[in-house]
């Protein structure tokens, strides 16, 4: 049966008490033992020269306090002021495995047992650099208030670790790879609880203490690279089954057994060999992830995430903290470091709500959010008290104003550089996509596809055919999103948000059957408004036809000279040309049809002028398409050409010719009816006029260019060339057909 989410949602919340009352018995014992130290109350540092301890603050109310001052440097302690040991900046080195060999650690555990002896004895004796000796009797227990920030960050640290594990594995009901990663969640808090612990210990540890510190701590470590590399063999698929794990555990439990009884010392430096090995395994391990997914793009998408918060954080800490330190200083701070191994927590965080990792729907991150945004007043809010004196009335006020103005505002930011929407790319795309459908100048369904490929940015786009008519919908738990065509019968499939980086979700869904109404709706009202063009048109031209044609013809027939009939009927030609191209402006015309058509109006019109007609047009291997206005356009320039010719010369002959260039399609009339004074006069009249500025509009509206000047033998000739680019090749129209 199955359980309402208001009771789903209750157990997640028992199970995740559950696991913080885990994380703050860890805290407890990890704050008993790190109290009950001895303690001078002092915090120290290196001194810049390598000279000592340098008293970095003194307690105000520990046991040095006006004994020792900020700045004075320790050189030598005693228990009884006669046998002093030397202080050295290693003795307060946080991490004892920047160590390179089990020789210089047991010099190190030694010295702290020494150290320990003698700041538990009832006296402890310190020698200063100025010469000067001081006596402070340390107490048997550190104060909580005197524990460094350090401290509960890195406590903070394992606590956060464990309840993004059990968060994801509890939301993702327990499955396998989420089983490994609340494991590293626990073995991180193993390894930041015993780091804590030895990092911020005052002076010294008893060796005892110490060394089993630092077995914790190697275990806890251990435990985390075993499980991570467990997690990148295991998820989003199982690569080879060959026993890698096993040999790793083995080798791992093995390594661990070895910094206990020091067996052997590993090539190099011990801990800088073993870290070694884990990367270039992990490395490998995600690489092989890489190359095992390339064909499936939702698994692709998650080897790329859990590759990026692996060891662009993790990985990263490491190779700074490790492999750049200097002698027994390192580059980055041990809290540093594993704050960075840290953030792979949250980039798992961070992926469920990107690709949904794990199989986690993006509503849990949500409920993670709400509770860090009240987390977050409650927390400014006693920092304001404990930080500003009487200023507890006014608290509550002055935190909520610090949130709504800076913390929300700079989480939103955040937030959006996360995960940057490509689905805010509507508000200029779809204004766009709506200006050019109205204008014409696009088709609609390539703009609706473009329009979705510009919001959602997916990793690839497949168009499928459906028998029947069919939803916006998800599929693949929302590694594809189906979005129907404009016309029946077709839909596209949408792989990926982001480039692959994310998964498809209801609210995408959403917008998508809105922008899919928006769009539907300017294609029909641009359909409405060209058919009532049409519409229009065809009245027009049919008034037209039935009144200016029905009186032309009547005109031809009673027309009493040969020149009037023949000017009526050319009127009439002209006439129905134009109706019956602008009637039918979206056929496309052959342009060998048209060739035939100009030659045939123009050889009985110069006979009829007794002018003596020359064709040329030789035929071409390719032919082209026209559309009407092109056909109309180009006739018109021919019959202003030969218009021209006749009224501002006295031809014998008019020679028309047309030929195909690689790039181009040339048309030339030419004449013979420059002759005698009349030259230059007739040169001019062929330059000028409404005619020939027609000529040129229509050349332009081509896309070519218009040409005039005398050739030989007194000719004049008028050229029109036309870019071959601007035609439509016959046979690329019958594969598209």
């Amino acid at each position: 049966m199955l359980q309402h989410p208001w009771f789903t949602f209750k157990n997640l919340v028992f199970k995740l008490t559950l696991a913080g009352l885990i994380n703050c018995l860890s805290l407890l014992v990890t704050t008993w033992f790190a109290c009950h130290q001895p303690w001078m109350g002092l915090d120290l540092t290196a001194a810049k020269d390598n000279s000592g301890l340098q008293v970095r603050a003194v307690h105000p109310h520990g046991p040095a306090i006006n004994i020792l001052n900020s700045g004075d440097i320790i050189t030598e302690i005693s228990s009884d002021g006669n046998n002093y040991i030397e202080v050295s900046t290693t003795d307060i080195i946080p991490d004892p495995d920047i160590l390179p060999t089990f020789a210089s650690l047991n010099n190190f555990l030694t010295r702290q047992e020494t150290f320990y002896t003698l700041i538990s004895s009832p006296v402890t004796h310190l020698r200063l650099w100025d010469g000067r000796i001081v006596r402070i009797q340390s107490r048997n227990q550190r104060p909580f208030t005197d524990l460094p920030i350090d401290f509960w960050l890195l406590n903070l640290y394992g606590v956060i670790a464990v309840m993004v594990g059990a968060w994801i594995y509890f939301a993702a009901k327990g499955s396998f790879p989420t089983n490994l990663l609340l494991v590293t969640g626990v073995s991180f808090l193993i390894l930041t609880g015993s780091v804590s612990l030895i990092s911020t210990r005052e002076l010294a540890f008893g060796q005892n203490f110490f060394a089993v510190n630092i077995a914790v701590y190697h275990l806890g470590t251990h435990f985390f690279q075993f499980f991570i590399i467990s997690l990148l063999w295991s998820y989003p698929v199982t690569l080879a089954k060959i026993p890698v794990l096993r040999f790793l555990g083995l080798w791992l439990f093995l390594t661990w057994l070895n910094e206990i009884f020091q067996w052997i010392n590993l090539p190099g430096h011990n801990s800088i060999f073993k870290f070694a090995i884990i990367l270039c395994l992990s490395l490998s391990i995600s690489w092989s992830q890489w190359f095992k997914s390339k064909n499936n793009p939702i698994h692709r998408a998650i080897v790329k995430w859990l590759a990026l918060s692996t060891h662009l954080t993790g990985g990263l800490g490491i190779v700074l903290y490790f492999f750049l330190s200097k002698g027994d200083g390192t580059l980055i701070s041990l809290n540093f470091g594993l704050g960075m191994t840290l953030c792979m927590y949250f980039g798992f965080s961070l992926g469920v709500a990107r690709i949904r990792l794990f199989d986690i729907d993006r509503w849990w991150l949500n409920i993670w959010l709400w509770f860090g945004a009240g987390a977050a007043i409650l927390a400014i809010d006693a920092l304001i008290v404990s930080m500003i004196p009487k200023a507890s009335d006014y608290a509550l006020i002055i935190s909520l104003i610090f949130v709504g103005w800076f913390y929300f505002p700079f989480r939103q930011w955040l937030w959006s550089k996360a995960f940057p929407k490509s689905r805010q790319n509507v508000h200029n795309t779809l204004p766009l996509m709506v200006s050019r459908l109205i204008t014409g100048k696009s088709n609609p369904e390539s703009e609706w596809l473009g329009l979705l490929k510009e919001i959602f940015l997916p990793l690839k786009v497949e168009n499928v055919s459906i028998s029947a008519v069919k939803e916006i919908c998800l599929l693949a738990s929302g590694e594809r999103m189906f979005v129907p065509a404009l016309q029946a019968g077709h839909g596209h499939e949408l792989c990926l948000a982001d480039h692959g980086m994310r998964l498809f979700n209801p609210q995408d869904i959403k917008i998508t059957e809105s922008l899919r109404e928006i769009v539907t709706k300017v294609v029909l009202q641009v359909e409405q408004y060209k058919k009532g063009v049409m519409d229009e048109r065809e009245r027009i031209m049919r008034d037209l036809h039935d009144d200016v044609g029905g009186r032309l013809l009547d005109l031809i027939h009673k027309s009493k000279t040969p020149q009037e009939s023949r000017t009526a009927r050319e009127a009439l030609e002209s006439l129905r040309e134009v109706i019956y191209f602008s009637m039918e402006d979206q056929q496309k015309i052959p342009l060998d049809e048209a060739v035939a058509r100009w030659r045939y109006q123009f050889h009985e019109r110069l006979l009829d002028m007794t002018v003596e007609p020359f064709w040329s047009w030789p035929e071409s291997d390719k032919n082209y398409l026209l559309t009407a206005r092109q056909v109309i356009n180009i006739g018109k320039v021919l019959q202003e050409a030969v218009n021209n010719a006749l009224k501002h010369t006295q031809p014998y002959g008019i020679k028309i010719s047309g030929h195909q260039t690689q790039n181009e399609l040339v048309l030339s009339i030419c004449n013979d009816g420059l002759s005698g004074d009349s030259k230059k006069d007739n040169n001019l009249a062929l330059f000028s006029g409404k005619g020939f500025h027609n000529m040129k509009k229509r050349a332009e509206e081509l896309g070519g260019k218009l040409l005039t000047g005398k050739g030989e033998n007194d000719t004049f000739r008028v050229e029109l060339v036309i870019p071959l680019a601007s035609l439509i090749l016959f046979e690329e129209e019958s594969d598209h057909a």
